[in-house]
């Protein structure tokens, strides 16, 4: 192997689209200062001149990254979404811009252009839109997204740069392992999406993972507040109201006994205002901010039981779920009377002085899993109740980045 390929990398505030030039140097040391603290940076590789790259850490939101390729006229033509899952950069969305011209203009609503989603396995969804029969894009046959990689250093941009550009004389002078297989479907139980971190987040925006050839939907998110959830025992109870008044199992975690604020996860179809779907529902404990994810297990049962794939889930024949302490006592009036036409509902259990909250479930009737997030001490910080509206969905963030499937572009 010859003298290993170097990429220049040059540090600014923001990346001008119009001017097509860097705003703001940066010096290394503040953008090293910058990434610290995850305050946003653009980093520009290669000539600044004849820039080859552009990468935004901490976008959409810290933690993230989105990444751009340009073309020989420095127009933006290949996007690049990442997300850390599990101290692991591994791609969620990418997108291409094909120009006939040299004088077609950046995102030319025209353009040939290819949307590409990857679920949690790594596989790719493409949807090509305006393109001719037989146009070939990247993403349509794409060499390595199956892939992730260790979480780049500061300054440590050329793995990163090679995955990218799909550069071969980059990716010949990396180590044999630095990159690993996305873990295979049926791997092990089902893991929580970068979506659990961000669902519960006002004024989102993401776009929906498409269903066969149809359309590309973009949703709002919107939070709405219920509760507080009153419990005595702090084992909670997760279940179709019409299941009641029969005997449920509740989880084996144990919440502080008390008053905990719920919120849900309202999502509203941007192009139809009128869709909306719960999107998940929230019980808070404290303060803090999660570290580590992990399955709601019923008592009496394992997470080692979980197969490929596998969660414990709270199944739905009704079209919604509710939450109690396992202290409530909800008898049949509960069936009858809990009404979700507004999406939410919350009754009171005279009896004990507890309550339930009720609310739709996503799609509807399913199967759905619940997570418990913890902090860095073990603690617990909140339970949710994922409807899986935002499976494998795309946070494009409050000002969305251009979607190439909108033809307003």
């Amino acid at each position: 192997m010859g003298d290993a390929v170097q990429i220049d990398a040059t540090y600014g505030h923001a990346w001008d689209p119009d001017h097509r030039a860097l705003v703001g140097p940066l010096t290394d040391e503040e953008a090293r200062r910058r990434h610290g603290t995850e305050e946003p940076y653009v980093v520009l590789l290669g000539d600044p001149e004849q820039p080859r790259a552009l990468l935004e850490p901490a976008s959409p939101k810290p933690g993230d990254l989105t990444a751009w390729c340009f073309d020989e006229h420095q127009r933006r033509t290949f996007l690049f979404e990442f997300r850390a899952i599990f101290e692991r950069m591994s791609l969620l969305r990418m997108a291409e811009w094909q120009y006939p011209d040299a004088h077609r203009p950046e995102f030319d609503r025209k353009a040939p252009r290819c949307l590409t989603n990857f679920g949690r396995d790594g596989r790719p969804t493409a949807s090509p839109f305006d393109a001719e029969p037989g146009t070939e894009f990247r993403g349509l046959n794409p060499w390595s997204w199956s892939s992730s990689f260790e979480l780049p250093e500061f300054g440590e941009w050329t793995r990163l740069a090679a995955f990218i550009l799909d550069d071969r004389q980059l990716l010949d002078q990396q180590d044999d392992d630095w990159l690993d297989d996305r873990p295979e479907p049926g791997s092990g139980p089902l893991r929580p999406g970068p979506e659990i971190e961000t669902m519960f987040e006002p004024g989102a925006r993401y776009l929906l993972e498409p269903v066969g050839s149809g359309p590309l939907d973009e949703v709002d998110v919107e939070i709405r507040r219920l509760g507080p959830l009153r419990m005595s025992t702090g084992r909670i109870i997760v279940c179709d109201p019409g299941y009641l008044p029969g005997q449920q199992t509740p989880f084996n975690v144990s919440l502080p006994p008390g008053h905990h604020d719920v919120v849900v996860a309202l999502a509203r179809f941007v192009e139809n205002p009128e869709h909306v779907r719960v999107a998940g529902c929230r019980v808070g404990v404290r303060d803090a901010q999660v570290a580590t994810w992990e399955p709601a297990v019923p008592i009496g049962s394992d997470v080692d039981e979980l197969g490929d794939g596998e969660f414990f889930a709270s199944g739905v024949d009704g079209g919604r779920l509710c939450v109690f302490d396992a202290a409530a006592l909800p008898g049949e009036v509960f069936h009858d009377v809990i009404d979700t036409s507004d999406y939410t509902d919350e009754m009171d259990d005279w009896t004990t002085g507890l309550n339930l909250i009720a609310f739709q479930s996503g799609w509807g009737d399913g199967a759905y899993p619940a997570w418990v997030g913890r902090d860095a001490g073990g603690d617990v910080v909140c339970f949710v109740v994922d409807t899986q509206v935002l499976d494998n969905a795309t946070l494009l963030g409050p000002s969305a980045t251009p979607d190439p499937a909108d033809p307003a572009i």
